[in-house]
């Protein structure tokens, strides 16, 4: 058994409903075309950075009517030359000003 990955519900989850919510999401990702496949060895002699994911299968529905659903999330990661790009959200205080 699967558990849910939220703080509120920590109950099991039905492993063949959750691989089927895992299934949906994946066609719907290729689909949409978001990624490229690559393989790892390939990547790595590019150059490129393996960005590390996770599966997050909840339970959405109750206990009368289930509504699973599977989200493949990746690693946030920042570079250290991004750092500058991004500004503060100002206080409230100045945006009345």
């Amino acid at each position: 058994m699967l558990r849910a990955c939220d703080d509120v519900k920590e109950a099991e989850l039905d492993i063949k409903k959750a691989r089927t919510a895992r299934r949906l999401e994946m066609e719907f990702t290729k689909n949409r075309k978001v990624y490229k496949y690559a393989v790892r060895a390939e990547a790595v002699r590019l150059g490129h950075k393996i960005i590390g994911v996770k599966w997050v299968d909840t339970n959405k529905g109750d206990d009368n009517e289930e509504n699973y659903r599977s989200r493949l999330v990746a690693q946030e990661f920042r570079n250290k030359s991004e750092a500058g790009l991004f500004a503060a959200t100002p206080p409230l205080e100045s945006l009345k000003a």
